[in-house]
Formats: C-alpha cells, sequence, structure tokens
C-alpha cells in the first residue's frame, strides 16, 4: 500500500464527513486535538468544519479540566433545521442504490441456484432414461451414480466408523459455530461470484497514524519512526 502524507484538498462536505466518523464511539463529544486526530485533518479545516457542524447540529460548548474546548454533540447529530431537499434526494438516491443492489445480487444467487437445480435434473433424467437397459447396462448405471454421488457428497474415508453426527469414532468434538458471523445466504453467493467487497480507501488513514504517533510522544517524530511507521525509503 502506497503511503501518502502529500497534502491534500478536502471540500467542507468532506471534512464534515471526517468528522462525523470521527465522533463514532466518543458520545458525541471531542476535543479540537481529538477531532484532528481521530480525523487526520489539519488543524485549520477541522476547526472551520467543527465551527459549521456547532451551528448545524444539537450541539453546545464546554471546557475540559485542562482548559481545552470540549464540542458536545448529539450522539443522534439531530439536526438544528428541518433536512434539506437536496439530502432528502441524496438519501432516496442511497436507499435505491442498496435496494437495486439487494435485488441484483438476489437475481443472480437465484439464477445459480436454479442452474444446479436444472443440472441435477438433466443428469438424474440421463440415468434413469436407461432402465429399460439389459442388466449390464444396469450395473455401468449404478457405477456412474456411485461416481456422481462421491462427486457430489464427497465421503471423508473408506472403511471408516462414524457416530450419529458424522464424526470419527475417537475423533475430537467439532467446535460449534455461532450464527453471530455467518454471512448471509445472498451475500455468499455475490462473494462466490464477483469476489469480496473491498472496503472504500480511507484517505487519511495515513494522517491519523502519525497523529496518534505524535500525540503518544508528546508531539515528537523523527524520519527513522516514519520508516518505522510506514517502511519509506
Amino acid at each position: 500500500m502506497d503511503t501518502t502524507l502529500e497534502a491534500k484538498d478536502y471540500s467542507p462536505a468532506q471534512a464534515e464527513q471526517a468528522l462525523v466518523r470521527a465522533l463514532r464511539g466518543r458520545k458525541g463529544q471531542l476535543t479540537q486535538a481529538d477531532a484532528v486526530t481521530a480525523s487526520g485533518l489539519p488543524t485549520h479545516l477541522a476547526e472551520e468544519a467543527l465551527e459549521r457542524m456547532l451551528k448545524r447540529y444539537r450541539s453546545h460548548l464546554a471546557v475540559t479540566e485542562d482548559g481545552q474546548l470540549l464540542y458536545a454533540f448529539d450522539p443522534a447529530l439531530e439536526r438544528r433545521d428541518a433536512v434539506a431537499f437536496r439530502e432528502r434526494l441524496l438519501a432516496f438516491a442511497r436507499l435505491a442504490a442498496r435496494v437495486g443492489m439487494w435485488l441484483f445480487k438476489a437475481l443472480i444467487a437465484v439464477t445459480l441456484v436454479a442452474y444446479v437445480v436444472a443440472f441435477v435434473v438433466l443428469i438424474l433424467g440421463a440415468l434413469m432414461a436407461g432402465g429399460s437397459r439389459d442388466d449390464r447396462r444396469r450395473d455401468d448405471r449404478g457405477l456412474d451414480v456411485a461416481w456422481i454421488w462421491w462427486l457430489f457428497w464427497p465421503s471423508p474415508g473408506w472403511g471408516q466408523s462414524y457416530d450419529a453426527w458424522g464424526r470419527p469414532y475417537g475423533a475430537a468434538p467439532r467446535p460449534r459455530r455461532g450464527r453471530a458471523g455467518k454471512k448471509p445466504f445472498l451475500q455468499s453467493v455475490f462473494d462466490f461470484v464477483f469476489g469480496p467487497a473491498q472496503p472504500s480507501p480511507d484517505r487519511l488513514v495515513d494522517e491519523r497514524e502519525v497523529l496518534a504517533y505524535l500525540r503518544a510522544h508528546d508531539g515528537r517524530i523523527t524520519a527513522t519512526d516514519l520508516v518505522a511507521l510506514f517502511g519509506l525509503p
């Protein structure tokens, strides 16, 4: 991954989005130093964005024990004014895109399942079509069925005894899997066809890492530290 620490241009909307992400897990409260460290934005951009957000969302200012200004926003980021039509239109467009993507995934899953079912039906029909042949042909067909069964349902081994749960006797019990981390069926099929979704790149990840290092080391950093952090030449 390339390290990009050069100066970047950000629109006011992009700066506010970065601060909204920085507010997650902080109960809507942060200082200006927290905002810079958590978002990776330059100080002047973070300060300007915080001032705009104070006017837009329900919030107030407080002072910490160290004398720093504490920006306290409503955790739900409730607006002071009504939502603009443009923002409603953008929200509707995002919702329509999510629904369209879900329908597309469902169509892909249904198509694949239908193809598999049709393939199995064709194989079974071809095997059953020779039912009126002689015994030798039936024996050959039985061998074909055995091979197809082996392909679709491979056996872990021959001559091994298994218990009622399909485990070899003497084997360690399989760990139970919870459903919490189980991927939905449609998502599994879509990832199998197109590959897993790639997260959107974060342009400020390198800045946040450097700022966190600075904050942990009293604001001091050397070129050797940058080499150790990013592998730079």
